[in-house]
């Protein structure tokens, strides 16, 4: 617990808090799973227009 608060203080001045994107046209998804003791693993990414939000 003591050790992630003290890695919290070391990013604290890393945060980013002002809006530098400019126009967002897309977001995107993404999911990972893991089978069989992490023998077979899967992803998948979804990316949708945005604010629309239609499948790219």
């Amino acid at each position: 617990m003591a050790e992630a608060k003290v890695i919290q203080e070391q990013l604290r001045p890393k945060v980013i808090n002002t809006d530098d994107l400019g126009e967002v046209k897309y977001v995107a998804g993404v999911d990972v799973g893991f089978e069989n003791n992490y023998a077979i693993s899967q992803a998948a990414i979804a990316i949708l227009t945005y604010p629309e939000l239609e499948l790219v």
